[in-house]
């Protein structure tokens, strides 16, 4: 639409058509082209503040743009000076070309980070400048000036700035925090963050697949079955039985126990991975902290602690038998992340005789939870497998369900191209998770008929 109006008014201020609507061609496709190829560098962090930036400084562009062309109808020789023309040049083609490449640029990149290919921000643009020129040519030259096609533009784009702008709200951006790759594969840290309602988390993802998901401020997980853990580990506080000694076998349990380990000082942690240096470091970077000082195992001031021992070794391995040298009953709780077991809905490479080993280690009164796990309607060979072998704990109880929310009701979502599902498979695949004790004790009756939405399906021997 500025193109347009600047051919009119500046074809026929003065003689020369075909010079002039070179010379305007040319001003335009270089303005559009510079804004597109340098739209400035947008600082992780503030894209959607960046952004909303790049809106108004275009709005400022076309307002300046229209306040010319006012003065150019009032004035009606203004158009006959060079000087003015030049004005002209810049106000009504060159400024708001560029500017306008530079917030397509800019918004192909925040959108490019949700998953979205610039082509479709592109095809988006040219359609919409397709239809504005129709509309231009046939409805508004006709009965408006230049300078109230300029305001009408304005309009537009103010109504552009603000949809956009709704519709930043409800993206969620991705930024990535660290990479390591090691014999678990490619392992990234991402900080998710999401405008309305303000959400920052920071996830965990192994080859693709999501390992982990908390809070951003303080830890705490997202995933429902990780939630139902914590109901339950913070239901023994103040109980003689409360645990305090925590056994994390795989990734995500270690994510998972230090947070469980943050609730209760004066706790330890083991940590059981086949690439024990990659989970320390991506501990720090999903909690967003680094470790606290030499010798401290607490992890200084307001820090989540950091575990009393890393031991390198496979899950599977360990639970075929090969448990590192830990004493008997030095567990009161152990976390399980199924996921390093390889389990799927169809099945898990949990080796013959697993949970007896884990059973050596856990303390009286203690408890197992296997996570996350999946229901798979017409196929529940993995929770099937699981319970067959458990028979050999008192207390085996399975929940099944949740709710998609984090604890402080913010749904749970996913940004596009994050969204692989923790248990590969088809569709259909109820969260679970497997809760094994070896007695009934006091705590028993802490462990309640639902937790952060799952529901309890079998209780004790059940």
């Amino acid at each position: 639409m500025a193109g347009l109006v600047a051919a009119g008014l500046l074809l026929y201020g003065g003689p020369g058509f075909l010079p002039a609507l070179v010379v305007i061609l040319a001003i335009l496709l270089v303005s559009l082209g510079s804004g597109l190829a340098f739209p400035g560098p947008l600082v992780p962090g503030t894209e959607v503040e960046q952004m909303r930036g790049r809106w108004f400084r275009l709005l400022v562009v076309l307002a300046a743009a229209a306040l010319f062309a006012g003065s150019w109808e009032v004035f009606r020789g203004f158009g006959a000076h060079g000087v003015t023309q030049a004005v002209g040049l810049a106000l009504l083609v060159a400024l708001p070309f560029h500017f306008g490449g530079s917030a397509l640029a800019a918004m192909a990149r925040v959108h490019a980070g949700e998953g979205a290919p610039p082509s479709e921000v592109a095809a988006a643009a040219l359609t919409g400048s397709a239809v504005g020129l129709v509309l231009l040519g046939y409805v508004l030259f006709p009965v408006l000036s230049p300078t109230a096609i300029l305001l009408v533009a304005l309009v537009f784009i103010s109504s552009g700035a603000l949809v956009h702008g709704w519709a930043l709200d409800e993206m969620m951006r991705v930024d990535q925090v660290a990479t390591r790759t090691g014999p678990a594969g490619r392992i990234r840290t991402e900080r998710w963050v999401r405008g309305t309602p303000r959400t920052v988390r920071r996830a965990l993802r192994e080859n693709g697949r999501l390992r982990a998901l908390v809070e951003d401020a303080d830890g705490r997980p997202v995933l429902p079955e990780e939630l139902a853990v914590v109901e339950a580990f913070s239901a023994w506080d103040g109980s003689p039985d409360a645990p305090r000694r925590i056994l994390c076998m795989g990734m995500g349990a270690a994510v998972l126990g230090r947070y469980l380990q943050s609730l209760r000082p004066g706790s330890s942690r083991i940590v059981l991975d086949r690439d024990p240096e990659a989970t320390r470091l991506l501990e720090e970077a999903v909690f967003g902290e680094g470790p606290g000082p030499a010798g401290d195992e607490e992890g200084g001031p307001d820090r989540p602690p950091t575990p009393d021992r890393r031991v390198a070794l496979n899950p599977v391995t360990a639970l075929a038998g090969r448990i590192p040298p830990l004493p008997a009953s030095s567990a009161d709780w152990i976390l399980v992340d199924a996921l390093s077991l390889g389990a799927t809905p169809e099945g898990t490479e949990l080796p013959a005789g697993g949970f007896e080993h884990l059973r050596h280690l856990l303390a009286p009164g203690g408890r197992i939870c296997v996570l996350p796990l999946g229901e798979l309607q017409g196929s529940p060979a993995l929770l099937e497998t699981l319970l067959e072998r458990a028979r050999i704990f008192p207390l085996r109880a399975l929940y099944v369900g949740g709710e998609a929310s984090s604890g402080s009701g913010v749904p749970l979502q996913v940004p596009r191209g994050r969204g692989a599902p923790r248990l590969p498979g088809s569709g259909g695949v109820r969260r679970a998770l497997l809760l094994l004790g070896d007695g009934p004790t006091e705590g028993d009756a802490l462990w309640p008929e639902r937790a952060a939405g799952f529901l309890r399906v079998s209780g004790h021997g059940g």
